[in-house]
């Protein structure tokens, strides 16, 4: 599922999951009945798994130094307007 618009990191969490879910059930087909398809399904999934896991990464860090950037602009406000002795 690769879209040029940018996902959310709660729709890329969902995704991870779902993968995750359809890979464990292509890993027992291949351990336990020797199932050749299900290994070629296996790792490409866990190819996908990689993909979506850095494209996840990628949006949370983004999310949380747009949050931590408007707390310390925030602060920085704040500490300003009460060490400044003079005010208007």
């Amino acid at each position: 599922m690769s879209d040029s618009t940018a996902r959310t990191p709660l729709e890329l969490w969902t995704e991870l999951k779902m993968t995750m879910e359809q890979l464990e059930k292509d890993a027992a087909r291949n351990f336990e009945k020797g199932n050749v398809s299900a290994g070629v399904r296996l790792r490409h999934g866990v190819r996908q798994l990689r993909k979506v896991a850095a494209e996840l990464i990628k949006a949370t860090t983004s999310a949380d130094k747009s949050t931590t950037g408007g707390r310390r602009s925030t602060k920085k406000t704040e500490e300003v307007s009460a060490s400044d002795p003079v005010q208007s």
